[in-house]
């Protein structure tokens, strides 16, 4: 989620090479950020709806086990805020909707179950999901909220014991979270990222486990979940891929962003971007032909690529905008005004601390 996408109503389709990478002509800026003396803190997630932004992280003491706890902070007129929330675990996720209703999902470490929690306009609560089935745990990776009473998450179910893990996607109907019945997919697998324009349109994708493993890709019309075919993904061996990354529009144009990594040291090895006519996927060229893709987030009608560096959509070809020279960014969302507003982290291990920056033409 650090999975997080923003949805244009109005979009043409993009026909995208490498041929034309072109220079940034504006600059980051960097917005102080609520200190968290003697941790390791970082930010995974930000959103924005209907003039609310709210950004989320994890963070545990230096010294001390990592075990992650969660953080909440919102933008106001004076900057950014502390909000306290419950401790879902390490975030995966967030959505908002508006100053009175916004979404965090989040995971305990290991073994632990994942969990949500909502804002009401006052306070953080947490939700419960729907039980997972028997001798399974629930993994939560992300979440999309589109109104009060449509939500989407997604993750998976893993064995406690042997077993296949399978896809997981639960709705929020305003009263309650509720299991939905997935396609079949061949082997062991789950969703990881979610994104959708309202009630009745959205996209899931994930990956299949193991060696070889290949991208799933799952689109809800309004009535149930339908399978669509992804072009093969080329994965050379000693390696897996991900696809962590969704972007839907209201045209029925579609973005899948990923990465190849390397079971040596888990390092991305090559970015993955597929794109959808809203009928077939395709491969699209990357703006980088190294590292891989953390995040696609659609802002004032072009496509945004969060990796290495951050780079948006032009006409026939790619703009590389740099990155905040102190950190690394994980999520992206609309700058209000314009612009892209992202989080990350800076410093080193063992002791991060939660990075916003904003990036204006």
């Amino acid at each position: 989620m650090r999975r997080l996408s923003v949805a244009s109503a109005v979009t043409a389709g993009l026909l995208i090479s490498t041929a034309g990478l072109a220079g940034a002509q504006g600059s980051w800026q960097d917005e102080p950020v609520p200190p968290r003396p003697e941790t390791n803190s970082v930010l995974e997630s930000v959103d924005y709806g209907s003039g609310a932004v709210w950004a989320f992280g994890s963070w545990h003491p230096v010294p001390g086990s990592p075990d992650f706890r969660s953080q909440a902070y919102q933008r106001g007129p004076d900057g950014w805020t502390e909000v306290a929330m419950p401790d879902i675990g390490q975030i995966a996720g967030s959505s908002v909707v508006s100053g009175e209703d916004a979404w965090a999902v989040g995971q305990k470490i290991k073994y632990g179950e994942g969990q949500s929690a909502r804002w009401d306009g006052t306070q953080w609560h947490e939700v419960e999901f729907a039980a997972a089935p028997a001798d399974h745990r629930l993994h939560v990776s992300d979440i999309n909220a589109t109104q009060s009473d449509a939500a989407w998450a997604v993750g998976g179910y893993a064995p406690n014991g042997e077993g296949q893990a399978t896809g997981m996607a639960q709705f929020w109907d305003g009263a309650s979270w509720s299991d939905a019945p997935l396609p079949e997919v061949e082997g062991s697998w789950s969703l990881d990222a979610v994104d959708g324009t309202d009630e009745n349109s959205a996209w899931a994708v994930g990956t299949q486990s193991g060696a070889g493993g290949q991208g799933v890709a799952l689109r809800w019309n309004g009535q149930d979940w339908q399978r669509q075919s992804l072009p093969e993904i080329e994965v050379p061996s000693g390696s897996w891929l991900e696809l962590d990354s969704v972007v839907g529009l209201t045209t029925g144009e579609a973005w899948i962003g990923g990465s190849v990594r390397s079971y040596e040291d888990g390092q991305p090895v090559k970015p993955v971007l597929l794109r959808s006519d809203g009928t077939s996927w395709e491969h699209v060229s990357a703006p980088t032909r190294t590292g891989g893709i953390e995040e696609l987030s659609w802002v004032d009608r072009q496509l945004w690529v969060i990796g290495d560096s951050v780079w948006r959509s032009t006409d026939g070809g790619w703009q590389d905008v740099g990155a905040p020279a102190n950190g690394a960014l994980s999520s992206a969302t609309v700058q209000p005004g314009g612009g892209l507003l992202a989080v990350g982290r800076s410093g080193s291990l063992p002791q991060y601390s939660p990075l916003i920056s904003v990036y204006r033409d």
